[in-house]
Parts: structure tokens; C-alpha cells; sequence
């Protein structure tokens, strides 16, 4: 069962009667440009309401809230893998959607409908995305902000989702005093025990401010910060490691894979901070794996004298375990790319990833580019298995053409799919920047 939505729109009615005059047909350009923004971008594609029988913009709120009961279950039971994380998505839905339908008669259908499809189209059943926390004045101002853009120019590309997290996320790191200039540095968020009057306010800030991949981003934010405190280091605004307590003690050290190692590139930033508290076994454990790592790193760098950059592309690679051919161009043909099974990334290892793209043509097994310093492919025309671009850095795919299997885009910086023609598998945008599907003639899998 889907919910009807039936808010009262007398204001809104009067505050657009004057605008649109009724006549035999509508047009899509007298919609107005917000409205036609909501048309193109938050309908499914192919299935947007048809214009024509449409007399005054009321029919099109109308066709709006159609689509918004559609996609907003009548229980806001939105699943998801654990309970915890239905529990929570349900309470957070029914505030979201309480106040912008009913509570908040300055948003139109359209608007309501931008929102909160925005914010629940990550909501999945094989995760545990949360929507973000409700914050009334941040949520006006991005609405403000993205119309008057709308405004200016009409053709502008929009994420509101992302837009509304990172003024959230902007609200509270303007007003950390323990962070540089460049938005570096540590930040305390205070157990139940040490701030009780604020422990709501400091759990939603764990969640604001926790990378992805850590859980305190959704259900475990609040009984993690019941234990103890919770420090995060952030680099340049993003969150890079997360310093879990239990009372007095440090339980656990996670860097943005949420893997249990402590990422080798912040190492020493972790057992500077860290060195005038007491250790759990886990913890102990965590930074005399660092140990094992950081040994690892130097005997792989033992293996070039004269400096690993300095080595061939072939020799590098083969020294990572990556098998390596040559077509008659004197091209690479390799194995496979990246370090899911590492403990370490190529940039530890001091490697110049971009030069080496100039010379792979083909990767014949899947690529793992998530967390790399590549920002162009290069010259790499082919992945026959999966592609991670997750939190990459990358902004061009080069001269890429097909990926055999699944393709994942979340959270990276590619703007356009340039050449790329195909995608074997699945493919997920989710949080991506991409605005343009370039060259893109199918997808063999689901798409979201």
C-alpha cells in the first residue's frame, strides 16, 4: 500500500494563481523553471506526466504527488539489511516527511517531491544508508541556493541530496575551532557521560561527520557514542580516520575502508593522537599490524634501488603480483588492477599510477581504482570484469570503451562517461557527479 499525500495547498494555490492562467494546453516553458527542473530530473525517464491536457500548474502539482505516493511507502518502511537500520530510516522518514508536506506550506508538490525523492533514492534493501538528519534551516537554504542557480541558469545539473549534506556538513566544520585553515585536524564528538545535555545533537554530528564506510554513519552512532567518545580526523572537510572509545580506552582505529587496519598513510597521525590514552587488545593489535605493513612497504621498495618510478611499468606491476603481456603495439595486457587484497594502497609504495596508465591498453579481470590516484585512464581501452570508481580520484575515463561486468560510480569525481560504449553488469550512479552518459549504448544489468 502506497500513502495518498494530501496536504492542504491553499497559499500554494494563491501564490501561483497569479502566475498561470488557465487555457486549452500547457506548454513545458510556463511551468517555470523550478518546476520544469522537477519535471526533467525527478520523474523516471520516459515516464514523465504528460503536459498537454494540463490547464493551470495545480494539475502539475497534482501529477507530482502522484509520483511522490508512489516511492514513499505508507509505513515509511523504507527495509534495509539490519533492524537497526529499519527502525531508523522509518522514524527519520516520517519527520522528513511530516514537516515538508504538512509542517512547511512554503514548498510546493514539485519541491516536496525534489526532496524527498533526493534523499530516499539510496535507500536500499542490501544496505544501510540512512537519509540525512533533518536540519529546517539548512534545508531552506540549500532549497534557496539551488533555485536562485535554477534561475541563473536554467540548464544547471543539481544534486539536492548531496547539496543539503554538505551545507550540513559545512554548518559543523565552520564552527570547529580545532580545525586549520584548510579544514585539517582532529575533532572530539563527546560521549553520553561526558555531554548528557547534548548527546542527541553530538550523535547526529557522528553521523555527519563519519566517512561512508564506517557504521557510526547510520545505526551505530548512537550506542558507540553511549560507550565512549568518538574522535575523527578530517583532511581537507572529508573524514579520513575514526578513533572509537569505551570509556577511558581506545577500542578501535579505522581509516575510510572500515577494514580493521589503520591506513599506513596516516599512521604516525594516529599514534601521535593517540599515544596519551590507554589501549584496548584490539587496539594494540591494530597499530602492531601498522608494524607488519610498514615492513611489508619496505621490502617491496627494497626491490628498486634506484627508486621505484624508475623502474618499467611491466617490472612495477609484476612486482605487485599483476601479470603482465605485450600486444604488437608494445602495449600492457594485464591481469587485473588495484589493492582490494592489500593492506596497503600503490600510493605507499610512492608509484606514479597516471604514467603508468599510459602504457595499459587492457585490464582482463576486474580494476580496483577505489582510493587510487589515478585521475585519467590514460589509454586503457578495455576491463573485461568489474570496474570499482568508488571514491576515486579519477575525473576522465580516456579512451575507455567497454566494461565486461559491473560498474560501480558512487562518490566519484567523473563528470562524464566520455567513450565508454558499454557496461556488461550492474551499474550504480548513487552520489555520483556524473552529469553526462557520453558515448553509453547499454547496460546489462540494473542501473540506479
Amino acid at each position: 500500500m502506497r500513502i495518498l499525500i494530501t496536504p492542504t495547498q491553499n497559499k500554494e494555490n494563491q501564490r501561483y494563481s497569479q502566475l498561470f492562467t488557465p487555457s486549452f494546453q500547457m506548454k513545458k516553458s510556463e511551468l517555470g523553471v523550478m518546476n520544469k527542473y522537477v519535471f526533467e530530473k525527478c520523474f523516471p525517464k520516459g515516464k514523465q506526466p504528460d503536459i498537454q491536457p494540463m490547464k493551470v500548474v495545480q494539475d502539475f502539482y497534482k501529477a507530482c504527488k502522484k509520483h511522490l505516493s508512489e516511492i514513499i511507502p505508507s509505513d515509511f518502511n523504507f527495509g534495509g539489511r539490519q533492524k537497526e537500520t529499519q527502525i531508523q530510516r522509518q522514524a527519520m522518514m516520517k519527520e522528513w516527511f511530516n514537516y515538508v508536506t504538512e509542517e512547511n506550506d512554503a514548498y510546493t508538490s514539485a519541491i516536496q517531491l525534489m526532496i524527498l525523492k533526493s534523499i530516499t533514492k539510496d535507500l536500499k534493501l542490501d544496505d544501510d544508508n540512512l537519509p540525512p538528519v533533518l536540519n529546517k534551516g539548512v534545508l531552506a537554504d540549500t532549497v534557496s541556493k539551488i533555485q536562485n542557480e535554477l534561475n541563473q541558469n536554467e540548464k544547471l545539473t543539481t544534486n539536492f541530496n548531496k547539496e543539503y549534506r554538505l551545507n550540513l556538513q559545512k554548518g559543523i566544520l565552520n564552527g570547529e575551532k580545532t580545525l586549520d585553515e584548510n579544514l585539517n585536524g582532529w575533532i572530539i564528538i563527546p560521549s553520553r557521560e561526558h555531554d548528557p545535555e547534548n548527546f542527541e545533537k553530538n550523535v547526529d554530528k557522528l553521523k555527519m561527520l563519519s566517512h561512508q564506510n564506517w557504521c557510526t554513519k547510520s545505526f551505530n552512532a548512537e550506542p558507540y557514542l553511549s560507550e565512549g567518545d568518538f574522535h575523527v580526523y578530517m583532511e581537507q572537510g572529508k573524514p579520513k580516520l575514526g578513533v572509537r572509545f569505551v570509556g577511558d580506552e581506545i577500542q578501535e582505529i579505522q581509516g575510510e575502508k572500515n577494514n580493521s587496519k589503520i591506513p599506513v598513510k596516516y599512521g604516525d597521525i594516529a599514534k601521535e593522537h593517540i599515544k596519551a590514552y590507554n589501549l584496548t587488545d584490539n587496539a594494540e593489535e591494530e597499530l602492531e599490524n601498522l608494524k607488519v605493513v610498514q615492513a611489508e612497504i619496505e621490502q617491496i621498495k627494497s626491490k628498486f634501488p634506484e627508486g621505484i618510478n624508475n623502474a618499467s611499468t611491466q617490472e612495477i606491476l609484476e612486482a605487485l603480483g599483476i601479470k603482465c603481456k605485450k600486444d604488437d603495439d608494445g602495449m600492457l595486457i594485464i591481469s587485473h588492477y588495484g589493492d582490494w587484497e592489500l593492506d596497503y594502497t600503490y600510493s605507499d609504495l610512492g608509484i606514479d599510477e597516471n604514467r603508468l596508465f599510459k602504457e595499459i591498453k587492457a585490464i582482463e579481470g576486474d580494476a580496483d581504482f577505489s582510493g587510487s590516484q589515478i585521475t585519467s585512464l590514460g589509454n586503457l581501452q578495455s576491463i573485461g570484469g568489474g570496474a570499482d570508481f568508488w571514491n576515486s580520484q579519477i575525473t576522465s575515463l580516456g579512451n575507455l570503451k567497454t566494461i565486461g561486468r559491473w560498474a560501480d560510480f558512487r562518490y566519484s569525481q567523473i563528470t562524464s562517461l566520455g567513450n565508454l560504449q558499454s557496461i556488461g553488469g550492474d551499474a550504480d550512479f548513487g552520489d555520483s557527479q556524473i552529469t553526462s552518459l557520453g558515448n553509453l549504448q547499454s547496460i546489462g544489468g540494473d542501473a540506479w
